[in-house]
């Protein structure tokens, strides 16, 4: 890996990688062996000595590339694939209705590269290259499991699950990079955050790209988790990250603010 990139960096997408590189299309006629042993050593190889683009602890970019190569460092850790690793280390109130894929999730993209329509697949091709199991991408589930899931940190927080202290919940909720990032979450933004402008300002949360969200108000023990389908049956506007434009995608992005603030207003938290 470069010189100066730490883990609380990568956590935070202040490790100065780039946001984002096409890694998948060295594998694209290839994808009988996505997945393989040897395939996911090659790829995270080359994810962990990509260049940087800016200066560790100093710029923010959100990376994929940096949560691929916490991936790397996981794997070299302990010398077994992240679904293990995540299998093993988290408690069933952590993982239990997430999977690795799923045959019955909502169909996303007809997908140009592998030439169908996915349905049961990681949607990133970076992901699925490595199998559909990473650490930036490749776990299914309802919006009421999210939820669920999403309950385990702010119970740690408060001191009542016996698998998370109350102190680590607060070093990575508490722990800011050199942008808005949080250690593995996001925080509101001071205007226009996905989770509305009335979003309590220690709130943590993440959005996916092919449209889910889950957000948490630590001090109001909220959580809302929100899964829809922005990519189905195609990207509007490409395919790059941040490439996506039009009418869809404009009232898609006014929806979810609007959705967390009735939230709010029902509960009466605003």
């Amino acid at each position: 890996a470069p010189k100066g990139v730490r883990i609380v960096d990568c956590l935070s997408h202040s490790s100065g990688y780039p946001n984002w590189r096409p890694f998948y299309s060295t594998h694209r006629r290839n994808q009988e062996h996505w997945g393989s042993p040897e395939v996911r050593e090659s790829f995270l190889n080359r994810v962990v000595s990509t260049p940087l683009n800016g200066t560790p602890t100093v710029s923010y970019a959100y990376s994929d590339i940096g949560f691929m190569a916490l991936c790397a460092v996981a794997e070299a850790r302990f010398g077994k694939a992240i679904h293990v690793l995540w299998q093993e280390f988290l408690p069933a109130e952590a993982r239990d209705g997430l999977f690795w894929g799923h045959p019955n999730a909502a169909a996303t993209e007809d997908c140009p590269i592998r030439g169908r329509v996915i349905k049961g697949e990681v949607h990133d091709l970076n992901a699925a290259v490595l199998g559909g199991k990473s650490t930036h991408a490749g776990l299914f589930g309802t919006a009421s499991t999210l939820t669920k899931v999403g309950s385990w940190p702010l119970q740690g927080l408060h001191g009542r699950t016996e698998h998370l202290e109350s102190q680590t919940v607060r070093y990575f909720w508490g722990t800011k990079g050199a942008g808005s990032h949080c250690l593995g979450w996001d925080t509101p933004s001071p205007s226009g955050s996905t989770a509305s402008n009335y979003w309590p300002k220690n709130g943590v949360g993440h959005l996916g790209f092919t449209g889910t969200s889950l957000w948490i108000a630590p001090t109001e023990e909220l959580v809302v988790g929100f899964t829809s389908n922005r990519v189905h049956p195609n990207i509007e506007g490409g395919a790059l990250p941040g490439a996506i434009t039009g009418k869809k995608t404009t009232k898609y992005r006014a929806f979810r603010p609007a959705l967390h603030h009735t939230i709010l207003k029902i509960l009466e938290l605003t």
